[in-house]
């Protein structure tokens, strides 16, 4: 579809992943945006769906603007809604304060403000006076700690080019993180974006306990991104086998349904903002939560 921004004449094109060109163009101007991104992996091994919706404008054979819009089911205290996460925004340097991300926003929420119980996204420092004009406000996370001892376990690194291993991953992430009090079912797709591209090596299977864990331990603390495993298995044996012998604090990516044992603290991630819309559903205004890090897009 043809449309005129400030003048110009351009190409607004939505949905357009299985187009191989269209995709190059906008794998480029994802690289030259954030420092060689490219969702082409993602794409070429199925797990870029129709879930995840882009939203562009073209100019002159290349892609000028972008935003994605990811659909995600979000169950919160035993109530299952649909979210709507919006990411990968992007504008080409000569084509930026020029209306772009403005129209796109306009077409993304004209198509699901109505469709959906929540709209929300994460936004950089240079970004955060934009998206007030549009109805959305800044709230907080919170992530939980805990201190924590290492434990003897089996564990063994999962090689995500293995066809096995990977195979064991995906049926992991299927069965959902049993601990979370925030679940977002059905995310296979974005999970393992996050495990082909940044994850790779912080992924491990722990026979014992039949769980996957992606994990990252720096200096005396463990980040747990995620855990996926049955409803049998117990947080605290799992994270204690994760840990190494250096390990004191243990950092989660996701909420825990079980706070008694871990402390919250308002979580601060550098030039990262996340704002709702305000006029949808708001699960931060009396909680104090996190969406899950692998579920970001």
């Amino acid at each position: 579809m043809k449309c005129v921004i400030n003048g110009t004449t351009f190409d607004y094109r939505k949905n357009f992943q299985d187009n191989k060109d269209l995709r190059y163009r906008l794998n480029r101007l994802a690289g030259e945006t954030f420092g060689g991104l490219s969702f082409e992996k993602w794409y070429e091994q199925g797990f870029w769906t129709e879930k995840t919706t882009p939203y562009a404008l073209f100019n002159d054979n290349n892609c000028v603007a972008n935003i994605f819009a990811t659909v995600f089911h979000v169950i919160f205290q035993k109530e299952e809604k649909t979210y709507i996460q919006l990411g990968t925004v992007m504008t080409a340097p000569a084509y930026r304060n020029r209306g772009l991300s403005r129209f796109l926003m306009h077409e993304i929420l004209k198509e699901w403000k109505d469709d959906c119980d929540a709209v929300y996204l994460y936004a950089n420092d240079r970004a955060v006076d934009f998206y007030p004009k549009f109805g959305f406000t800044e709230v907080n996370e919170y992530q939980y700690s805990r201190p924590i001892s290492a434990r003897m376990g089996s564990l063994r690194k999962l090689n995500i080019e293995d066809p096995a291993d990977r195979a064991i991953l995906i049926k992991k992430i299927q069965y959902g993180n049993p601990f979370a009090s925030v679940a977002m079912p059905g995310s296979t797709e974005i999970v393992m974006f996050h495990c082909i591209m940044s994850q790779k090596d912080n992924i491990y299977f722990l026979p014992k306990y039949d769980a996957v864990v992606v994990a990252q331990q720096e200096g005396d603390t463990l980040l747990c991104f995620d855990v996926f495993c049955g409803e049998d298995a117990h947080p605290e044996d799992i994270l204690s086998v994760t840990a190494d012998e250096h390990c004191r604090k243990v950092c989660l990516g996701f909420t825990p349904k079980d706070n008694l044992s871990f402390g919250p603290a308002v979580f601060r991630e550098e030039d990262t903002h996340l704002f709702v819309l305000q006029e949808k559903d708001n699960i931060f205004r009396d909680n104090l939560l996190m969406f899950p890090m692998l579920c970001h897009t």
